[in-house]
């Protein structure tokens, strides 16, 4: 009897402690190696996961040492990765297109954002009421943006093309100064642009339908060299977006407050304008078909010498999210 309460006893104490050590918090990831990445992105609230990553502590988390630089447009994110001077950038699905005709070594690893974004804003006073009224007027873009690919195809939905207006090619801080002060007409441009330039403008300006319902997509593209080479780091990069994103989803109103202080744009911005992005990873079939047709545009338009589509699954790296996120992977391969 006293051997059989003895094992009872012994039996309890066991299952006492896993119980004990089951119902322990899980220990923190430990890395036997910090990874140095430099993540060169756009400073506005497109690049969201990436600031709250950063703000929460998500990359050190996951062992990266990270160093964000900031830029105006995607354009100088994916110049930096192309220069050597970044091994990230954030930018459009354009910006990755404009490049991929001779710079093979560029992949993207997820989308990090869709939204609604780009609008073409118009001066009344030049008599811009329709569509048809920007025919030889002066309309400014940051050429080889998204801005470019939405503008050539608003003209050719309203039967024009892009010769039949004046292209000038402005960074968006320019622009906001040339529509303010009259030396342009015209501009496709991407939030939060259209906001400052229509309450500058006033009841001067008038905003047209610009993107016949495509979608805007913002990228995490790499060095592909350095992503095959170490691919661990993207699967830490997309860990710690995808914690990210779920601090965003959760918590709206302080990410706007993380998102305001960051890139001084202001809280009542941020509100009118936030269900229309999905901050979330994903590498959607609709990237690829976006991707061809924006090339097929930039082979029609002469913007480059080559004439035949890149295959852009080649521009994908899909497996870092695939282990992470496999669910948000719907692309056919």
């Amino acid at each position: 009897m006293n051997k059989a309460i003895t094992f009872a006893v012994i039996i309890l104490v066991v299952l006492g402690a896993i119980l004990y050590w089951a119902m322990l918090p899980s220990p923190e990831p430990s890395f036997e190696e910090i990874e140095k990445v430099t993540i060169a992105t756009y400073l506005g609230e497109f690049s969201a996961l990436v600031f709250i990553a950063e703000n929460q502590g998500y990359f050190t988390d996951n062992g990266l040492d990270v160093t964000i630089t900031e830029f105006e447009t995607g354009l100088g994110p994916v110049q930096a990765v192309l220069a050597g001077d970044a091994d990230f950038a954030t930018a459009s699905e354009f910006v990755l297109v404009s490049n991929s005709f001779n710079n093979e070594d560029l992949k993207t690893v997820s989308l990090i954002n869709t939204a609604s974004a780009i609008e073409l804003i118009a001066r009344k006073d030049r008599g811009i009421n329709n569509p048809a009224d920007l025919r030889g007027k002066k309309i400014a873009i940051p050429r080889k943006t998204a801005a470019e690919f939405f503008l050539g195809n608003f003209l050719i939905f309203n039967d024009m093309s892009i010769r039949d207006v004046e292209v000038i090619d402005m960074g968006p801080s320019d622009i906001i100064e040339a529509m303010s002060d009259g030396t342009i007409d015209a501009t496709m441009i991407w939030q939060p642009n259209v906001y400052q330039i229509t309450n500058r403008l006033g009841d001067s300006a008038i905003t047209l339908p610009a993107t016949t319902g495509q979608e805007f997509l913002f990228l995490m593209i790499g060095d592909g060299k350095k992503i095959d080479t170490n691919p661990l780091i993207v699967r830490r990069l997309l860990n710690a977006l995808l914690e990210a994103e779920a601090f965003i989803s959760n918590n709206p109103v302080e990410t706007q407050n993380i998102i305001s202080e960051k890139t001084n744009l202001e809280i009542g911005y941020l509100k009118s304008v936030w269900q229309g992005n999905d901050f979330a990873l994903s590498m959607p079939q609709r990237l690829l078909v976006a991707m061809e047709d924006e090339a097929r545009w930039v082979i029609k338009n002469d913007l480059v010498e080559e004439k035949e589509i890149p295959n852009y699954l080649d521009f994908l790296y899909i497996d870092a999210l695939d282990s992470v996120k496999y669910e948000a992977v719907t692309i056919i391969r």
